[in-house]
């Protein structure tokens, strides 16, 4: 009978501290700090102002894919891009 009391005492213990630590986590997620600036989205900015960025990629298909990524994405932002594609080997760049 000890050992089942003590197995039980021990599983107890354990879901205890699993909830403490769920609890302590939640309570420390909002806790975070926050930005007055009063927007709500983070990614939404001005449009940046200047000449054009030059993306560069690679000579192999994931690097022109996340080239053409960065790209759309700066352009999205209403940033100028030109690419140069396929400039060679990671040795080279």
């Amino acid at each position: 009978m000890t050992n089942v009391t003590i197995a039980r005492s021990t599983r107890t213990s354990a879901t205890y501290a699993a909830t403490l630590l769920v609890v302590a986590a939640a309570a420390l997620t909002g806790c975070g700090s926050s930005d007055d600036s009063g927007t709500s989205d983070p990614l939404k900015g001005d449009a940046a102002k200047g000449g054009t960025v030059v993306v560069g990629s690679n000579n192999f298909p994931e690097s022109i894919l996340l080239a053409d990524i960065y790209g759309e994405a700066l352009k999205s932002k209403g940033i100028k891009v030109s690419y140069k594609l396929n400039i060679g080997s990671r040795e080279t760049t």
